[in-house]
């Protein structure tokens, strides 16, 4: 897991060219690989990011941040973004024309929109995350959402809470999109339909909350904090 913070700029604004504005982060990319990942805001709008350096555009261009924020139409050059990385959809690569790629753009934000929708914080309007139903719900209410997606006991969706707040989430509706995230990952590795049980298979569900934090950052163990210079 990763959080991004630095300054939305002004880019080539090739994104709003072929119809998906995105946000320019300017920050240091130290250790950050390309890929192409969802992330959440500060303000709790969801989106999809680009960490690369565009092979579709030209050769040796300057390593960007990018994220194209779902539902979102607010300009905000020159204001501070946090976002956090929730899952990795594929990695960076070149396109043979802007077509192919805007192409695979729909598809990118296609498969994170339905993936979002099956972890049920999925938004339909242009209303911050922050008061999504799904997310302000009893704790027991929330498990139970929890348990009928996921096939997690009690104890098991309680373990995955305290683990995440020990890990410094403690903001309630931020710490339950990491938990939808995490048992989505489990879903998605172990390719459990809907409703199905998740398994943790060998070392436990200690190992994959580790290997969740580490699954796009693989060098560190511990939260990477990018902040750019102010």
């Amino acid at each position: 897991m990763a959080i991004i913070a630095g300054t939305v700029v002004k880019g080539k604004q090739l994104g709003r060219k072929l119809g998906f504005p995105t946000a320019n982060i300017e920050t240091e990319i130290n250790g950050l690989p390309n890929g192409v990942l969802t992330a959440i805001n500060q303000q709790f709008y969801l989106g999809v990011m680009n960490i690369g350096v565009k092979p579709t555009i030209g050769p040796n261009l300057k390593k960007t941040i990018e994220i194209f924020l779902i539902h979102f139409d607010r300009e905000i050059y020159g204001e501070h973004m946090e976002c956090s990385i929730l899952f990795k959809i594929r990695d960076e690569r070149r396109f043979y024309s802007l077509e192919s790629l805007k192409e695979q753009i729909k598809k990118d934000i296609s498969y994170a929109s339905k993936r979002f929708e099956r972890m049920g914080i999925a938004s339909q309007n242009k209303e911050s995350l922050l008061s999504h139903p799904e997310l302000n719900l009893p704790d027991l209410s929330f498990y139970k959402k929890c348990n009928s997606l996921y096939g997690i006991n009690r104890g098991v969706y309680n373990v995955i809470d305290n683990w995440f707040f020990d890990y410094g989430i403690t903001q309630v509706a931020y710490r339950r999109i990491y938990i939808l995230s995490f048992l989505s990952f489990l879903q998605a590795e172990n390719e459990n339909p809907p409703g199905k049980c998740v398994k943790f298979g060998p070392g436990g569900l200690a190992f994959k909350l580790s290997r969740f934090i580490t699954a796009y950052i693989e060098e560190t163990g511990d939260l990477v904090m990018l902040k750019a210079d102010r």
